[in-house]
């Protein structure tokens, strides 16, 4: 490019800003008088004396300039509800009335009903208060009432002008921290008139910017702004030749400097002194007054000068804007070269495609792939690609329809770029929407940006928070550390990237299963898992007998399943409970052997007894000549007496004087009492088991006799059908006999007045009767306390007592066996069995002859047989029937041996049995231990017979089964999702401290040393000036701004609105940032075009569907003249763009072509009701709700018809009754628990009296508090564009009806209101309430407020939402992807919930959306007819984008679900119940608009 060419295209830029400095020059036209002005506070009209209200300006004794108390206001006394009908509540508020409202003395049947439906509207019935029921109750509530107001009327009078005066302060406060861009706040002394060019003058000639702040306990306290000069002359309301000389100015400025050193209004005196000074040279004639109010203005040619202060909110000048750009255009004037931006804005570069904007664009370079943009905040693609676009472009223009996530784009745009090393501008032509970025910002890098979104001490502690932490960080600062740590946050960042990227491989493996096709590997089993996945559910019933299966290929056949059959039956029932380990046969004496040495044992005891005569004595023969078995039955006998012999010594002394009778031979009698004893015990214990656990209470009250004579009446005449009442209740016959007995005893707490509860209450006393007679006989002592208690422990007690008579009985049992046996036996049937001594010599006798018959030959057989089966004993093996073999060798029984030898014979079959079993079972047990038991438990089933041939069959559909649950297993989803969710809150994490240690590094490196000088420098500068009052304040105050201007570079982000920009950025060189971002462009002007001088790369976010400069006043055709003169060189399409009412964001999208441009249109802000206007009227449905509903989700539409009538004309119309009803509706909302915690807004749609209409309202009727903490704001439309509350109430104001009569609606349909009510439209998160008092059909067929209210009374809709008929789950139809979807569908539609298929959010699709009450669910079905690898990454960050603004999602896999429907759905449903998402109920009304 030649050095002429460079030349003229500097020209042109010149030029541009040329047009751009002279148009701002016709905005500037001198501001005279107050009366444009938006607030006045004239101190004159300040209270005096009052605790609320305290000035140094009207009292010497205060210091503040101004301080204001806040006063609780307190609601008026509440209307007793007798009185509310007789009232007239809209006088409620009036405390300047010096009567309360009074009591009506008629009104209609209306006022006494809340529901008007039964009542004639038409023809309403009066009611006259003298001819009501409750005329005296209602009269003497009203006196007492009454009384209260007047009280709190008198209170609110005494406060009310203090009040007034604290609202307009807080107003003042409230509008400048919302309007900064517009107004400026300023303290006013010298008020004077005068006239200027034939013009009258109203103004204050010295003015000071101050700041309100509001302290914990709610005062107001008026302050100088520390970062602005103190005290300044104004002269620009007046001609040139009218202002003093530049001589008396120093002096006036000199005087002026003096009073601002003080903190308080001490230097009032020097305020004084300049203003007499300023009166003297201004004119002979000219007159001044140090009164604190103002001068009437007489019209006169002289100027006239009062002190007259005042607290003036007016219109911020603009001339620091015209100042930038005559600056920028006189440094074009010795340019060489223009930037890359400027060229691209000049149309330098015109020649070129609008695709080579790029500042890399050879083929290596483009084919690098795109770099991950350093977003610490979550991100979608459109977000990515403003970084992408602005890597590739000097320009980008981003068109952001509200709640598109601006804010939160720009905040991930910040933190990029800082960690790139750049330096960073965000403005805006409003503070409002800047107020919230920073606080998006990583908390690490918070520091590096500085937040100037307001003024005073708020601005100044910004700024100084991050120089200190610049400073601070600088200190600690080492460039080896920092580089290790970056690096550190790299691999780390890697690492995770890599972890998150595995997870997706994974995740996307479980979602292609579905799309895979298995070969036959096991069994016959091919296709997808959703082919199956239907065979196996088909086939269940004929192979799920299996069960679970231990793996793939068969590890049985169904032979050796059929041989544990055969063997499980052949083992019959009795084998199994006989099966036993036994000797052999061989191993004991056969019964003939047996039965021979019985014999010869027998024989050769006789011979040795027959031979043995060594005893003497009868008793010593007798014994000899026993039997074997003789002498074993008396020996058995005696040792039997002998046991019970010593047992019974033991007894109690009670008893052994009967036992010297047993002993004795007297037992009869022991005998016959036992007998007795014993059956009234088992006739007891029966009839307290017929009573069984029945409680009986009340027969204590009885005689024995008496109870048993009422309980025998009264069961035998129950149980003849008897009846205790007859007719009307009179009792029978039986029911006067036993009567007295019936209403005493009670069973289980009731009267016995059925046969059955007789009959227990008869059981009772016959138990009674017998236990009594019992002890009586038996114990006495007992008898008396033990009447009527507990039968079982007395029957216990006497049982006990049985036992001890038992013990004698069987000793008489032993001693008469003993005399039995020994009856025949000489010497012993004499003996005397009751002395021991005699007894012992017996058995001692008896011993030694059985001990004669040891030895024999035949003995030892047995004893062999014996041992052997000792030895099996010592094994543990001992069955039934070999005990009884050896107890038949024990006894030398040869039949019981016999017998007990065939037995034998018979178990060992049974063992060879169990042994074939056993093994037949192992060989199954090993292979599939489930089925092994189920074939032995089940056995005798004829279905095993068809199972079994085909198990190998089975097999296969087991293992397929276990593997489809496997592959489709929920949880492992889950697993991956919740990996997933972990590796993405990592990667944001660590990509966030990367960020911030790249880009402090980088900062930190920049430093130089004179920056860091001039931090310092800059630092001790702000400490001097403190409060801005002191006598060196304003020199403080230059050297910060010296100091600042060094430093500046060092901070690489700064935060402030436009106005902010051109007060403190110098304009002397380009390219200062590196990239600038400008926020809602489309409110900024032309004008705004300097930020291209101090840029290298600009990014432009507005939105032309919003609201625009408003360019009042303009005269547009000396705009197109200047147009025509200064841009002629342009081309006609470029110079075109710089019109009149074009706004930056126009003039931008206009120059940036296809590639430099892009919109967001997924919208996070409203519900999407809400929106849906918007996105139909301004952006042709682009916009893409993606808010999901919450659990506390309100109505979102709501419409109020009021009557209302208006007053005034223009844009000064107020429609009171709206603005009531209005406030009303506020108050209602703020005393709702729905709407706890809900900021809200009030937008008027015509001008600013009815704006200030209800905030007088508001804060007559709302305490301060609650208006404070919900954020209460009321604005037009273009005041609350770049906010936004939870609850906007909208109110339309016009209205046919006027105080004057009927009023022409004006017209509402041009594209300034097209952007207004977009932006009134679009402000409220969950609920919007529009106040209108015309109806739809007073409007004109093109008006936007009809397009609005038809939208806000559309129908709800009275179905399920789907409007596709009958679906059927075999045929394939319209919206859904599937046959798996309509499925699903079906089910959930089955069980009444409303399901939308193929759902459309932002730019995604979700299957199913099932919607019940607040909330919705998202559910995605994921069939074999699924998407590809990349399809399915893609599917994965969908679902993540929408969970990251509330959407919860439940996954249904078609193989799951086609395998079991109802175990596949079950999480859906559990999510559902979570969710509170309930089956659908017809909504019972529409809209409630007119």
């Amino acid at each position: 490019m030649g050095a002429e060419t460079a030349r003229q295209d500097t020209e042109i830029a010149r030029r541009i800003f040329r047009f751009l400095a002279e148009a701002e020059q016709t905005r500037l036209r001198p501001i005279r008088t107050l009366s444009s002005a938006h607030r006045k506070l004239w101190f004159s009209e300040l209270p005096t004396g009052s605790d609320y209200v305290a000035s140094g300006l009207l009292d010497p004794d205060q210091k503040a300039w101004l301080r204001i108390k806040r006063i609780h206001q307190q609601e008026p006394p509440a209307v007793p509800e007798v009185l509310e009908p007789w009232i007239t509540l809209s006088d409620l508020y009036c405390y300047q009335n010096t009567e309360p409202p009074k009591l009506r003395e008629r009104i209609t049947d209306i006022d006494l009903v809340d529901d008007i439906d039964d009542i004639d509207l038409e023809a309403p019935r009066e009611i006259f208060l003298d001819d009501h029921e409750d005329r005296d109750q209602i009269r003497k509530a009203y006196a007492s009432w009454s009384a209260q107001w007047m009280k709190w009327a008198e209170r609110e009078r005494e406060t009310a002008e203090a009040v007034r005066h604290y609202e307009t302060l807080y107003r003042m406060r409230e509008e400048m921290e919302d309007l900064g861009e517009s107004y400026e706040l300023v303290l006013g002394f010298g008020y004077l008139t005068w006239k200027s060019d034939g013009k009258p003058v109203g103004r204050h000639l010295v003015t000071r910017k101050m700041v309100i702040t509001l302290d914990d306990t709610g005062a107001l306290t008026l302050a100088p702004d520390p970062e602005t000069p103190g005290l300044v002359l104004e002269e620009d309301m007046l001609d040139p030749d009218q202002r003093v000389s530049e001589e008396v100015r120093e002096s006036i400025t000199a005087e002026l400097d003096q009073g601002a050193a003080y903190e308080g209004v001490e230097g009032l005196e020097h305020l004084h002194t300049a203003l007499q000074k300023w009166s003297i040279e201004a004119a002979a004639d000219a007159h001044y007054s140090d009164s604190l109010t103002r001068h009437a203005d007489q019209g006169t040619e002289a100027p006239r000068i009062s002190f007259a202060p005042a607290l003036i909110l007016r219109e911020r000048p603009r001339d620091n804007q015209l100042k930038a750009l005559r600056e920028i255009t006189k440094r074009l004037e010795t340019c060489e070269d223009l930037t890359p931006l400027l060229r691209f804005l000049t149309g330098a570069d015109d020649d070129r495609s609008s695709h080579s904007l790029a500042d890399v664009d050879d083929e290596d370079k483009r084919a690098t792939p795109a770099r991950e943009p350093y977003f610490a905040l979550p991100s979608n693609q459109e977000q990515r690609s403003i970084a992408e676009r602005l890597d590739q472009s000097h320009l980008v223009v981003v068109q952001g329809p509200p709640g598109t996530g601006k804010t939160h784009t720009i905040a991930n745009l910040v933190t990029d770029l800082l960690a790139q090393g750049k330096k960073v501008l965000i403005t805006s032509h409003t503070a409002r929407a800047l107020r919230v970025l920073k606080e998006k910002l990583p908390e690490e890098i918070q520091a590096l940006c500085v937040s100037r979104t307001g003024d005073g001490v708020e601005a100044q502690e910004e700024l100084e928070k991050s120089v200190r932490a610049i400073l601070e960080r600088r200190s600690d600062f080492s460039p080896k550390q920092s580089k290790k740590e970056i690096r550190r946050l790299e691999e780390h960042l890697d690492k995770t990237r890599r972890e998150r990227a595995e997870v997706l491989r994974r995740l996307r493996e479980i979602r292609e299963q579905e799309t895979y096709h298995f070969s036959p590997e096991i069994g016959d089993y091919q296709g997808s898992l959703q082919d199956i996945a239907e065979r196996l559910a088909a086939e269940e019933p004929r192979y799920r007998w299996i069960g679970t299966v231990s793996q793939p290929q068969p590890a049985l056949t169904a032979a050796d399943a059929l041989a544990l059959l055969r063997a499980a039956r052949n083992y019959t029932p009795e084998q199994r409970k006989r099966a036993a380990d036994v000797p052999a046969a061989d191993q004991l004496p056969t019964p003939t052997e047996f039965r021979d040495a019985v014999h010869k044992i027998t024989e050769a005891e006789k011979a040795a007894q027959a031979a043995e005569g060594l005893w003497e004595g009868e008793a010593d023969a007798a014994i000899r000549s026993l039997s074997p078995e003789r002498c074993a039955d008396i020996t058995a006998a005696v040792e039997a007496f002998v046991a019970s012999r010593d047992i019974t010594a033991r007894l109690s002394d009670r008893w052994q004087q009967a036992r010297n009778d047993v002993l004795a031979g007297r037992d009869r009698r022991i005998r016959e009492q036992h007998a007795q004893i014993e059956q009234a015990i088992a006739a007891a214990e029966q009839k307290t088991a017929e009573v069984g656990d029945a409680r009986i209470t009340g027969l204590d009250t009885f005689p024995l006799d008496k109870a048993a004579e009422y309980a025998v009446r009264l069961h035998d005449g129950l149980a003849a059908g008897e009846q205790l009442r007859g007719l009307f209740g009179m009792r029978t016959r039986l029911g006067k006999e036993v009567r007295e007995f019936v209403e005493t005893v009670r069973v289980d707490g009731k009267e016995p007045t059925t046969a059955d509860t007789a009959a227990l209450v008869r059981a009772r006393v016959e138990a009674e009767q017998l236990l009594a007679e019992t002890e009586e006989e038996w114990l006495p002592q007992q008898a008396a306390g033990n009447a009527w208690k507990n039968p079982r422990s007395r029957i216990a007690a006497l049982r006990d007592d049985l036992d001890g008579l038992a013990q004698l009985v069987h000793l008489a049992d032993t001693r008469a066996r003993v005399a039995t046996e020994t009856a025949t036996v000489p010497g012993l049937a004499v003996l005397d069995w009751a002395d021991p001594t005699a007894v012992d010599t017996v058995r001692l006798l008896l011993t030694a002859a059985t001990a004669e018959h040891a030895a024999s030959p035949a003995r030892q057989l047995v004893d062999r047989a014996l041992t052997e089966i000792q030895h099996w004993e010592e094994r543990g093996v001992v069955s039934d029937d070999l005990r009884q073999a050896q107890l038949a060798l024990g006894k030398l029984d040869p039949d019981a041996y016999e017998h007990a030898c065939a037995s034998l014979a018979e178990t060992r079959a049974a063992a060879q049995a169990r042994q074939a079993y056993q093994d037949a079972y192992a060989t199954v047990d090993e292979a599939h231990p489930t089925l092994a038991r189920a074939i032995a438990e089940t056995y005798d089933d004829t279905v095993w017979d068809e199972r079994l041939p085909e198990l190998e069959k089975a097999w296969a559909w087991s293992a397929w089964n276990t593997r489809l649950a496997e592959l489709t297993d929920p949880e492992a989803e889950d697993r991956c999702r919740a990996k997933l969710s972990e590796a993405d809150s990592e990667i944001r994490t660590t990509m966030r401290r990367l960020a911030a240690a790249l880009a402090w590094d980088s900062c930190l490196r920049r430093l130089t040393q004179g920056q860091e000088v001039a931090l310092r420098s800059y630092q001790q500068s702000v400490r001097k000036i403190g409060k801005g009052t002191g006598k060196y304040a304003p020199r403080y105050q230059r050297q910060a701004q010296e100091s600042l201007r060094e430093c500046r570079p060092a901070v690489p982000a700064w935060i402030m609105p436009m106005y902010q920009v051109v007060a403190t950025i110098p304009m002397d060189t380009p390219r200062i940032f590196d990239v600038v971002i400008i926020d809602e462009a489309s409110q900024s002007g032309p004008e705004a075009m300097l930020l291209a001088w101090i840029a290298d790369r600009i990014v432009v976010v507005g939105d032309d569907k919003q609201v625009s400069p408003a360019n009042v006043g303009l005269d547009r055709e000396q705009l197109f003249r200047l147009q025509e003169r200064l841009l002629a060189d342009l081309s006609p399409s470029r110079r075109n763009l710089f019109s009149p009412d074009r706004s930056f964001f126009d003039i931008t999208s206009g120059l940036a072509g296809g590639p430099g441009q892009l919109m967001l249109k997924e919208h996070f802000r409203c519900m999407p009701e809400i929106i849906g206007f918007s996105n139909e009227l301004c952006y042709q449905g682009q916009l893409q709700p993606l808010r999901q509903y919450g659990a506390d989700r309100l109505p979102p539409l709501k419409t109020v018809y009021v009557p209302g009538v208006v007053e005034g004309s223009g844009q000064r119309q107020i429609n009171r009754l709206e603005a009531e009803r209005l406030v009303g509706q506020i108050i209602a909302c703020c005393n709702d628990p729905a709407y706890e915690g809900r900021s809200m807004g009030v937008i008027t749609l015509l001008g600013h009296a009815q704006q200030t209409l209800i905030e007088d309202l508001l804060a007559e009727r709302l305490p301060f508090d609650e208006r404070s903490e919900r954020r209460i704001r009321v604005g037009s439309p273009a005041a609350f564009q770049g906010d936004e509350r939870d609850v906007i109430f909208i109110s339309m104001v016009v209205s046919r009806e006027g105080t004057d009569g009927p009023r022409r609606l004006s017209h509402f349909s041009a594209e300034g209101n097209k952007q207004a009510i977009n932006v009134a439209a679009s402000r409220a998160r969950d609920q919007v309430w529009v106040f209108h008092s015309v109806s739809i059909s007073d409007l004109g067929q093109n008006d936007l407020r009809r397009a609005y209210l038809e939208y806000l009374n559309r129908p709800l809709h009275l179905h399920d939402g789907t409007g596709i008929g009958d679906v059927s789950p075999d045929v394939r139809q319209e919206p859904f992807d599937s046959l798996f979807e309509q499925r699903v569908f079906l089910a959930l539609r089955d069980r009444g919930y409303r399901v939308y298929p193929q759902y459309q959010v932002g730019r995604y699709r979700i299957d199913l959306v099932v919607e019940g009450g607040s909330r919705r669910l998202a559910v995605e079905c994921d069939g074999d007819a699924y998407h590809n690898e990349e399809n399915a990454a893609e599917d994965a960050a969908r679902q993540r984008e929408l969970e990251r603004v509330g959407w919860t999602f439940v996954r249904i896999r078609g193989s799951r679900f086609f395998r079991d429907p109802e175990a596949a759905l079950q999480p859906l449903w559990q999510r559902l119940a979570e969710l509170d998402i309930r089956p659908m109920t017809l909504p019972a009304e529409t809209g409630s608009g007119r």
